[in-house]
Order: structure tokens, then C-alpha cells, then sequence
């Protein structure tokens, strides 16, 4: 019997396109046109480019399309977006990805020479009525804070500030509801949140005594460092976030925990669909809409890598 070789057809244009394969998508168009018009040829160039971010080439390739075939409104409306996003290079991951490591992670935080305003002017001293007046106030502000707070701690250690279930505050009269809430706010300052670092050390293992830069008294810094001009790099990008329970109290759960019940189990149990669907009678499509927006709003997965 003679041995017979079955070659499969080339997935076209539009296959490797569907495929989010950008790169051999124009390598393809750009050696054959196939069966498409000169402008609808260039318009799917224009498509591959655009999908590729490559927004000035996509330009070209839209501009070509409409030359040869004018009034085509998705492609202007493509071309409009091209120019934009050439504009604004969109495309240009910002800020830059990079990976930390040990070193960046324990290094001083650096202010690159004039990312930040020159210091202001010092105002002028204040006149000696001024002074008078500020240093009453402040002595004032002393008095009545000292008040407040012995009263606060008092009416809230004696009263408490919840009932058998939930917090009460808002059933008490006004003035005593003010402490009631002033009292919590003070205990959830003092216990809430942990350091993730050692006892008696700054965040990100920083030496003490540094001396901060020009600018950092008056200005904000983009990674959050000198925030805490004594604490340099306290809430700073990089750092441990604080954790609201002690840092003793956290043990790893063993292998055999975390999957009991076991989370594919569960999924199959819960989310098959079965031969028919289960509408649910209150929901709309408008709900994945805003999980969908939720999601974005609330994580960051980095730059989209298509090739991987």
C-alpha cells in the first residue's frame, strides 16, 4: 500500500488573531493578503498592531484602510484610540516592574535629586501678641486634652462600650456617646494593628538616627518613605504590611488543614452546572459587571504578559 502524507491546512489571519499570537499575526499578513481587500488588509494589520501595542504603526496601517475605503466608522474609531494611546503610552508599564530582593529590601530610602519641591520659604516669626496668643492656646490644649482623655478612659473602663452582642454607643445620650466612641477609638489605636517586625526595631530593619532628606518635612514621597521622620520607612512600598492580631499568635496551618474540606471538592459541589442551568431570580448581568469592577478596584495583578 503506498504510504500517504496528510498535511493539515495553516491556521489563517484571523485564527492566529483569535489566538492573541499578535506577533505571527502580522508576520502572516504582512506576506500574503490572502483574500482580503487592500484596505481590509490593512485594517487587520492595523488590528494585529493595535493588539500588540504597537499604537503608531497601528496608525499607519488604520490610515491606509481609511484612504481606500473612507466613512468605515470602526476603523476611524480604531485610528482615534490608536493616536491617543500613542499619545499617553499607555503601553509603557509605569512604574517600572521589578523584583525585590534582600539588598533592596534592607537598603536606606533614597530621594532622587529633585523628585521633590525645594523647601519652602520660612515664614516670617510671629508677631509678640501672636505669640502670647499661641503659647495660651497651646497651654489650653494641654489642659483640656489631659480632661479628655482621664474623663474618656473613666466613663469608658466604668461603662463599657458594648452590650451583650454589639457596641452601645448610640444608645446613650449625645455627650456620653462622644466618649463611648472616643473610648473605642482609643483602644483600636493602642491594640489593632501589630508590627511584623521585632520588638525595639524600625520598619524594614532601618538603623536609627538617619537624617531626612530636603524635602521630606514639607512633601510626600512616592514609595511612602520619611512619612515617620523617625521611622523612615514606616507604611513605606516594600515593607511588611501590620497585622491586627500578635505576631505570636499566628501558626501556619499543617497541609492536611488547609485542605479539609478540600477546595475542589467544594467548587464541583457548588459551582457545576448540571445538565440545566439554575437561574437566579434576583441577580442580573449587572452584578458581574460590578464584581468584575470590584475585583480591579481592589487587586493588582501586575502588567498582562500574553506570551506567558
Amino acid at each position: 500500500m503506498e504510504n500517504t502524507i496528510t498535511t493539515h491546512p495553516i491556521a489563517d489571519e484571523a485564527q492566529i488573531m483569535r489566538q492573541n499570537r499578535f506577533d505571527e499575526s502580522i508576520k502572516a499578513l504582512q506576506s500574503s493578503n490572502g483574500k482580503l481587500s487592500p484596505a481590509e488588509h490593512n485594517a487587520q494589520l492595523g488590528l494585529a498592531h493595535y493588539h500588540n501595542e504597537q499604537y503608531a504603526d497601528a496608525a499607519v496601517y488604520f490610515e491606509k484602510a481609511l484612504q481606500l475605503q473612507p466613512g468605515n466608522t470602526a476603523w476611524e474609531e480604531l485610528l482615534f484610540q490608536s493616536k491617543n494611546n500613542q499619545l499617553s503610552e499607555v503601553q509603557v508599564p509605569i512604574p517600572e516592574i521589578y523584583y525585590f530582593d534582600k539588598e533592596t529590601l534592607l537598603s536606606k530610602p533614597s530621594i532622587v535629586a529633585g523628585s521633590l519641591p525645594s523647601n519652602p520659604v520660612p515664614a516670617p516669626p510671629p508677631g509678640i501678641l501672636k505669640r502670647i496668643r499661641l503659647s495660651m492656646g497651646n497651654g489650653l490644649g494641654v489642659v483640656f486634652t489631659l480632661v479628655m482623655e482621664v474623663t474618656t478612659t473613666v466613663y469608658g473602663k466604668l461603662a463599657g462600650y458594648k452590650s451583650r452582642v454589639w457596641t452601645n454607643w448610640y444608645r446613650r445620650p449625645f455627650f456620653l456617646g462622644i466618649l463611648t466612641l472616643a473610648y473605642m477609638r482609643e483602644k483600636m489605636n493602642k491594640h489593632n494593628l501589630n508590627s511584623t517586625y521585632p520588638k525595639d526595631t524600625l520598619t524594614g530593619f532601618q538603623p536609627e538616627g538617619q537624617t531626612p532628606p530636603d524635602g521630606v518635612k514639607y512633601f510626600r514621597t512616592a514609595d511612602g518613605s520619611w512619612n515617620n521622620l523617625s521611622n523612615p520607612k514606616e507604611g513605606a512600598a516594600g515593607t511588611r504590611f501590620s497585622r491586627n492580631i500578635q505576631v505570636a499568635d499566628i501558626r501556619p496551618e499543617s497541609e492536611e488543614k488547609m485542605l479539609t474540606p478540600n477546595p475542589r471538592e467544594i467548587s464541583r459541589q457548588l459551582l457545576t452546572r448540571g445538565p440545566q442551568m439554575k437561574e437566579v431570580p434576583f441577580l442580573n448581568m449587572l452584578a458581574a459587571s460590578w464584581i468584575q469592577f470590584e475585583n480591579h478596584d481592589w487587586i493588582n495583578h501586575g502588567e498582562n504578559l500574553l506570551n506567558e
